[in-house]
């Protein structure tokens, strides 16, 4: 953990989440930037929770974070029964974008591994038209290992020390970017290196986010499933529901 700071940890079923505010981690974000030391920030939800329960390995990786924070709208509110400390929801979609909303001045260099090659084009686009080159970004569209081999570590390490990057962002799916990133975090390769997953995505344009009211009841997730039911029928009904029972179940025998 971030050993200048006092952020208060909630124990949400198997995961120690940091109560973190958005507020703080804009303020971390900028007094990052043009720093040598690696801050690693992961966003476990709900398949994360059940993959940390089955597989120690999954749970180890997700130990390493410097910062846990929680972007599953459940765990939030199962974190009220046990904790009065306020967990805030933080998705790897507004961390991005808070990002690249830092105030006007600020400038910064990006990383971008993975994601689809029309929403690196697209977010390249972005870039260029709405802040007027303050924003330095470099995109790959590497395939990399489901768990990285000397190749993807050496070629990771090579992209991020030419791009000269501020913030690291890794858009390849759970949990083969916390793998990667971990990698990085351990030879102490600086910048943020934020694990955002599809976000990219939305920060592009390829994809429509859910509705503000969506997002704020809880059911992004439905929106989600809505729209890809064939990818996330799996993740989302057969993983994620049993799941969900599991841990209300246990929080109400204590």
């Amino acid at each position: 953990m971030i050993s200048n700071r006092n952020i208060e940890r909630i124990k949400v079923g198997d995961l120690q989440f940091d109560a973190i505010s958005q507020e703080t981690l804009l303020e971390v974000f900028q007094k990052s930037i043009g720093k040598s030391n690696p801050l690693l920030i992961y966003t476990p939800n709900l398949q994360f929770h059940r993959e940390s329960r089955l597989d120690p390995e999954v749970r180890a990786l997700l130990n390493h974070a410097d910062i846990l924070v929680c972007d599953s709208r459940f765990l939030q509110q199962l974190a009220k029964i046990s904790s009065s400390i306020k967990l805030e929801r933080i998705t790897g979609a507004s961390m991005l974008e808070w990002v690249l909303n830092l105030p006007i001045g600020t400038e910064f260099s990006l990383a971008v591994i993975g994601g689809q090659r029309e929403a690196q084009v697209a977010l390249r686009k972005r870039l260029h038209l709405e802040f007027d080159g303050r924003v330095q970004a470099t995109f790959t569209d590497r395939i990399f290992s489901a768990s990285p081999t000397k190749d993807d570590v050496d070629f990771a390490l090579r992209f991020i020390e030419e791009a000269k990057a501020d913030f690291v962002i890794y858009a390849l799916g759970f949990p083969k970017q916390e793998r990667l990133a971990w990698e990085m975090r351990r030879r102490d390769v600086p910048g943020v290196h934020l694990c955002i997953g599809a976000a990219i995505d939305y920060s592009s344009g390829v994809r429509r986010r859910s509705p503000k009211f969506i997002q704020y009841i809880g059911f992004e997730w439905l929106w989600r499933l809505l729209n890809e039911p064939i990818r996330l029928f799996r993740r989302y009904i057969l993983q994620g529901i049993p799941e969900a029972l599991r841990l209300v179940i246990r929080s109400i025998r204590g």
